[in-house]
C-alpha cells in the first residue's frame, strides 16, 4: 500500500503542479489579452486623432476658400453696381444731349431750299484716237 499511496501522492503533486501551471498560463494569457486591448485602443485613438487633424485641416481650407469666394462675390457685385450706374449716367447724358439738340433745331428757322440748277452741262467732246487720225492723213 505504501507504493499506491506514494503513487497517489505523486499523482496529487502532479495534478497540483498542473493546476498551478494552468493558472499561470491563464493569468499570462489574460495579461496578454489586456495588453493587446491596450495596444488596439492606442491604435484606434491614434487613428481617430489623425482623422480629426485631417478633418480640421480640410475644414480650415474649405473655410478659407469660402471666405475668398465671398470676397470675390462682393467685389463682383460692386463692379456690377458701378457698371450699372455708369450705364445710367451715360443714358441720361445721351437723353440730355438729344433734348438740347432738339431745342436748338426748334429755335432755328428753317433754311431756305437751294434752287436746283437748271443749266445743262455741255457734252464732253470726244477726241478721236490716234489710230483714226493717222489713217485719215
Amino acid at each position: 500500500m505504501a507504493a499506491s499511496t506514494k503513487n497517489a501522492d505523486q499523482i496529487e503533486q502532479l495534478l497540483d503542479r498542473l493546476g498551478k501551471t494552468s493558472r499561470k498560463l491563464t493569468r499570462a494569457s489574460e495579461r496578454q489579452a489586456r495588453q493587446l486591448d491596450v495596444r488596439i485602443k492606442e491604435f484606434v485613438d491614434r487613428g481617430a486623432n489623425a482623422t480629426d487633424r485631417v478633418l480640421r485641416a480640410i475644414d480650415r481650407e474649405i473655410q478659407r476658400d469660402i471666405a475668398g469666394m465671398k470676397r470675390e462675390l462682393k467685389r463682383l457685385e460692386q463692379e456690377a453696381e458701378r457698371v450699372q450706374e455708369a450705364a445710367k449716367q451715360s443714358t441720361r447724358k445721351k437723353a440730355a444731349a438729344k433734348k438740347r439738340a432738339a431745342k436748338k433745331t426748334a429755335k432755328r428757322k428753317p433754311a431756305a431750299k437751294k434752287a436746283k440748277k437748271t443749266t445743262k452741262r455741255r457734252p464732253v467732246k470726244r477726241v478721236a484716237s490716234r489710230s483714226k487720225r493717222t489713217r485719215a492723213a
